[in-house]
């Protein structure tokens, strides 16, 4: 997977900045690669859903790659509120909250930057383990590990137009997650 097309900025110890690159279109103007991004994004979708051992060990002929490519896709965008959005975007140009606020797409961009920039991989898929259409999985939005530095990742998305009410969104998760009971009844 190429990093070219998301700049990454480390201006802190452990503070880490990304955002998508920019060059000079045709007509002279700047402009984001938003397309190479999301095409980066949707080759992340298969592992994202799975975990990457879980595809590996799934494919045997290169046919079985369109299979296991399918059910993830499957898997992901029979999520109700996915398939609402895409009807929604497909009639209007408006675009409402309740669509923006799916967790998933947050959980994507977060997967793909600690599995590109980390070298961590997923321990375990929320979008594998989710056992109804309707409901959201519940626990970090993301558990990785980087085995040969011996780092845990415990990771939680936000995708909001306003960084402060993402910044108390994310203390709030952070606060119920590293609760002692949270901890156990999830890790259990």
């Amino acid at each position: 997977m190429s990093k070219i097309h998301t700049e990454h900025l480390k201006t802190k110890p452990k503070v880490h900045t990304f955002y998508i690159g920019f060059d000079l279109a045709d007509n002279g103007k700047l402009t984001q690669n938003k397309s190479k991004f999301y095409d980066e994004l949707f080759l992340d979708v298969t592992s994202f859903a799975f975990g990457a051992s879980n595809v590996m060990s799934r494919i045997k002929t290169p046919q079985d790659i369109l299979k296991v490519q399918r059910e993830a896709f499957r898997k992901m965008y029979y999520i109700q509120e996915i398939c609402e959005a895409r009807q929604h975007y497909l009639e209007s140009d408006c675009v409402e909250d309740k669509y923006l606020k799916r967790g998933e797409f947050g959980e994507l961009i977060l997967y793909h930057f600690l599995h590109e920039y980390f070298d961590a991989d997923a321990l375990i898929s929320k979008i594998y383990f989710k056992d109804s259409v309707g409901l959201a999985a519940h626990g970090f939005d993301a558990v990785h590990v980087d085995s040969k530095k011996k780092i845990l990742w415990l990771g939680e998305s936000k995708l909001y137009s306003s960084g402060d009410s993402a910044i108390d969104a994310l203390m709030k998760d952070l606060e119920e997650h590293f609760n002692i009971n949270f901890l156990i009844v999830n890790l259990l």
